[in-house]
């Protein structure tokens, strides 16, 4: 029996939900089977791609860049998905305000019991932030981080369900990420304002040492096609900003 067709995927976890749907169609449409790794960007950055079994990496820009430069992924293979924004969520029966203004975003940290975000990409901004504000030594008794958004985003549907209206618990993530958790009571409050906005662009490459590259090129492709492109844009990835 002839097997299938295989491709294996490392991507960052904030395209999570619009990949998956777009692997599903194009596993269906083109008979390849598409394996896929979730993990965060400093994760990834950690890996030793040239000993790793891996075809496509989806990431950062960034990132996409620095492997490219080290030839690790191949040259012309780079397809940008889109990008995220860093974003304020709480649960449905937090009566925190949504803000505006910097000043506000201040006082909303400095009120909250609980601040929570992760390690990852938008975790390592708002920690930044935080020292920008002159903040982080106020509020560092009250923050939790975590290793990943699901992780994040799992504590705060736990918290939703057994603590108070006025424990205000705020999480900071991408918007993709907190999108994905809408229907577990989930709400974002309010983007960060504009001076402090957070953009990150993500995108996607063939490593140059894959076995696959004509079908991974198949699979960048079909990912670029206007119906996987608004997939990208339901689930928060904009390619306008």
């Amino acid at each position: 029996m002839k097997t299938r067709p295989q491709l294996n995927l490392l991507s960052v976890s904030t395209v999570e939900s619009a990949i998956l749907d777009i692997i599903q169609t194009f596993e269906t449409l083109h008979g390849i089977e598409v394996n896929i790794e979730f993990n965060t960007t400093p994760k990834i950055k950690e890996k030793n791609l040239l000993l790793e079994n891996i075809d496509i990496v989806i990431s950062t820009q960034e990132l996409i860049e620095q492997l490219t430069q080290q030839n690790i992924l191949l040259k012309g293979s780079t397809k940008v998905l889109g990008k995220t924004e860093v974003v304020m969520a709480k649960g449905q029966n937090c009566l925190a305000p949504k803000i505006s203004s910097v000043s506000e975003f201040i006082d909303l940290m400095m009120r909250s019991n609980e601040i929570i975000y992760t390690t990852a990409s938008s975790g390592i901004y708002i920690d930044e932030l935080f020292q920008i504000l002159q903040i982080k030594n106020s509020i560092e008794s009250k923050c939790k981080r975590f290793s990943t958004g699901r992780n994040l985003l799992d504590y705060l549907c736990l918290c939703n369900k057994t603590t108070a209206p006025d424990h205000w618990i705020i999480g900071l993530g991408a918007n993709t990420e907190i999108l994905q958790y809408a229907s577990a009571g989930i709400e974002l409050l309010s983007p960060l304002p504009l001076d402090i906005r957070h953009l990150t662009t993500y995108s996607m490459a063939a490593l140059i040492h894959s076995e696959h590259l004509v079908v991974a090129q198949q699979f960048i492709h079909y990912v670029h096609l206007p119906q996987s492109m608004e997939l990208l844009r339901k689930f928060g990835l904009n390619q306008n900003t």
